[in-house]
């Protein structure tokens, strides 16, 4: 089998290696397909520093191509999608039900007894397992991860009805929280970013209001179509100093600012963050009601997936999947990797076209 190593940031190799024998309490999975994670890039760029070489890989899917001897609920062929996390089950975090804050916590990727997804086969502990409805397609499944962070920012954010929320940057996961706020009743949902045809794409999904921030000042366009205050609920996504304080500028007195991801560099103190009662949480990961949420939220067309899958490429090909995610956000969203097909074929120019130079834009492979 093939799977791709991580031997230095900015460099992969491709290693031909045993499929992997399943663990007594495990099956080895046959990925079908693994999506490109933002935390991933960050690895590959080198600016999340983790042993190397190891094989990433975290959002993925695939069919059951092996089951150890302690196996009963599930046989080989079974359609699955992986929660990728590790937990100790011990602590009080875990025995809580808030596994996602065990400090052992990490996904396959970071353990070298599982890896990660960019490979072949790869071996999947039994209580990881999510059954796929035959409906249900690979490339929708490896979105199930995604989605599931998206749904445990939506319970940080504590949404109500008649709430008006900002989602900062519009990439996969600001994009699934757009969506995921209206499942919870959100009044209005304004979504920004650097990106044109990303902010089309966030039009398309139904948010309210969009903005390009290079050409708009974010807090004087944010008042002017919301009123002062108006807008109580605010997911960053972007995680920046500016971006942080941006929000603290523009969320309502006693309001809400949900940071999703991590920031590059330290953010400054805001009186505002005092003096207006302003709460500030961050999210991590998720936990396997989130999952359930996720499935339920895809299945009954609450939360489209499908628009933010731009193009897919075998594994062979990951340079070219990298180099594309890396510099052409115009014309990618999230990029996934189908390990067992063959050279890719059609793709890249703008995003709402789906048409790149290369890559398969319809990510459907054997379906």
């Amino acid at each position: 089998m093939k799977r791709v190593l991580l031997v230095e940031p900015g460099r992969f190799e491709l290693e031909k290696v045993s499929i992997p024998e399943p663990d007594p309490d495990g099956v080895v999975l046959k990925v079908e397909r693994c999506g490109i994670c933002g935390s991933d890039v960050h690895i590959y760029r080198g600016s999340s520093i983790v042993p190397l070489p190891f094989v990433l890989g975290h959002e993925f899917a695939g069919t059951i191509y092996s089951v150890g001897v302690e196996i009963k609920d599930f046989q080989v062929g079974e359609r699955v999608a992986v929660e990728p996390s590790v937990w100790c089950g011990t602590c009080s975090y875990c025995q809580s039900g808030r596994y996602n804050l065990c400090d052992s916590q990490h996904t396959y990727s970071e353990q070298r007894r599982y890896g990660g997804a960019y490979a072949d086969y790869v071996r999947v502990a039994e209580k990881n397992l999510i059954p796929l409805s035959e409906d249900m397609s690979f490339k929708v499944g490896a979105m199930l991860e995604p989605t599931a962070c998206a749904m445990h920012a939506l319970d940080a954010g504590n949404i109500a009805p008649g709430d008006v929320v900002l989602v900062i940057g519009a990439g996969t996961m600001g994009l699934l929280i757009a969506q995921a706020v209206r499942t919870a009743g959100a009044d209005g949902v304004v979504v920004v970013d650097v990106v044109p045809e990303r902010l089309a794409v966030a039009k398309q999904l139904g948010a309210d209001a969009v903005a390009d921030v290079r050409e708009t000042d974010l807090v004087l366009w944010t008042s002017k179509i919301c009123g002062k205050g108006g807008i109580n609920r605010i997911f960053d996504t972007a995680s920046t100093p500016q971006t942080f304080d941006q929000a603290l500028n523009i969320v309502r007195r006693g309001g809400r600012i949900i940071n999703v991801g991590v920031s590059p560099q330290p953010v400054e103190w805001h009186s505002n963050w005092l003096l207006e009662e302003i709460e500030l949480t961050g999210i991590y990961k998720y936990t396997r009601r989130d999952f359930d949420d996720a499935i339920q939220a895809i299945t009954n067309g609450r939360i489209q997936v499908e628009p933010l899958i731009s193009a897919c490429y075998p594994l062979i090909d990951i340079e070219e999947a990298y180099y594309v995610v890396l510099n052409a956000p115009d014309c990618v969203i999230k990029v996934m990797l189908a390990p067992h097909e063959g050279a890719a074929t059609g793709i890249v120019q703008p995003v709402g076209a789906r048409s790149l130079k290369r890559g398969n834009d319809d990510c459907e492979g054997n379906e």
